[in-house]
């Protein structure tokens, strides 16, 4: 099979329509593939190493199955296929616990939608970011906070008076939106929804701190004689220059601080761990156990993307995460709470369309009322 006829294939797995026999053949060319040769298109995205998960899993449960022979093939492969298409429709969310049902998702009054994303400033005074035109938002001790796009703010220290303190401004984000802040250092700052971000218009001294509740990644300008502090819960978090995502929201127990590159120092519970790239550092609020781990970096930076993604995670953590960026309460009527799943899904524009989704897997059931999201697992 050749580059070119791989993609053709390939297209037709995303639109569901590869036979069982177009399904194997796929499976058994990307098994010579390797990441870094020429064949690894990019613009084949995300979903083939979801679908390499999913045959993994699958040969897994072939393994286990008491049926041999060609009849199981014959019958495996339809699975597969089957599978691809659930796959391309809803993400490769657990499958196998999957029973497809019609929607049972009833809406009621749809929720309020949030006011827009805003900014602090030092007086106490506060600006809708959302509503303010592009350019200049605000000018203070000599610095100008600029709005670039509806979805990014930038300080311009050109004109600075280090004579005079610097004011405090906070970002906040509500439900359902991002907002990405460029400090006067030139450090980029990538704001989840439901998070706010404390910082001074322009550093002074020997550090640069900031202070974050929610979840951002960081884009660290380097700076050896200036470490950059991220203050946050019980701990900080200290980089000269590197990219890491801080995950710490209000009523979570958790704090997750993972590295995409560089290094970062992180003081926690009296100690300091030099973090790994490619490493999540779990901090519990509660009894300050510390757990250093590998993670699937695609996974944690999944929201940067507007996709939710979770690997293993228990389904109360799931419907929290998408609870807050649809501004709704959770609610579960039945069923253990705490079964893990993997999958990915889109951020839909309505949260109706997500739980539809979710409602296919067959896993679990929803029904809305007013501000709620009441859940049923099977």
């Amino acid at each position: 099979m050749t580059k070119e006829e791989f993609q053709q294939l390939y297209i037709k797995f995303q639109e569901g329509k590869c036979s069982p026999e177009e399904l194997k053949a796929l499976f058994e060319y990307q098994d010579g593939m390797q990441m870094e040769d020429g064949q690894w298109d990019s613009a084949l995205g995300n979903k083939w190493v979801i679908a390499e998960g999913l045959k993994q899993r699958l040969n897994n449960s072939m393994e286990k199955a008491p049926v041999t022979g060609l009849r199981w093939k014959k019958y495996a492969w339809r699975a597969a296929a089957a599978a691809a298409a659930l796959l391309v429709g809803v993400g490769a969310w657990d499958f196998y616990r999957a029973k497809p049902i019609r929607g049972h998702v009833v809406a009621s009054k749809q929720s309020p939608k949030p006011s827009g994303v805003s900014l602090v400033l030092g007086s106490g005074k506060t600006i809708s970011l959302s509503d303010a035109g592009k350019g200049v938002v605000n000018y203070a001790s000599g610095v100008t906070a600029n709005k670039v796009s509806n979805a990014e703010l930038a300080y311009d220290t050109k004109e600075v008076n280090s004579r005079q303190p610097a004011e405090m401004n906070t970002l906040k984000t509500p439900p359902g939106f991002q907002y990405t802040v460029t400090l006067s250092d030139g450090s980029k700052v990538r704001l989840n929804a439901s998070s706010s971000l404390q910082y001074p218009v322009y550093f002074t001294g020997k550090q640069r701190e900031v202070t974050l509740t929610g979840e951002a990644f960081f884009e660290v300008s380097a700076s050896a004689e200036s470490p950059f502090i991220v203050h946050v819960k019980d701990q900080k978090i200290q980089a000269l220059g590197t990219m890491f995502n801080i995950k710490a929201y209000q009523g979570e127990n958790t704090t997750k601080t993972t590295l995409v590159n560089g290094a970062v120092n992180v003081h926690v519970a009296n100690t300091s761990r030099v973090l790994p790239v490619g490493q999540q550092l779990q901090f519990n609020t509660l009894t300050n156990e510390v757990k250093i781990r590998e993670v699937n970096m695609e996974t944690v930076l999944a929201w940067k993307d507007g996709i939710f993604a979770f690997e293993r995670e228990p389904i109360a953590d799931i419907m929290m995460e998408i609870g807050r960026w649809y501004n709704m309460d959770i609610v579960f009527a039945q069923g253990d709470k705490n079964k893990k799943f993997t999958g990915t899904i889109s951020r839909y524009d309505k949260i109706e369309d997500v739980l539809l989704k979710l409602e296919k897997t067959g896993a679990m059931k929803f029904h809305l009322e007013n501000k709620k999201v009441i859940v049923q697992i099977p």
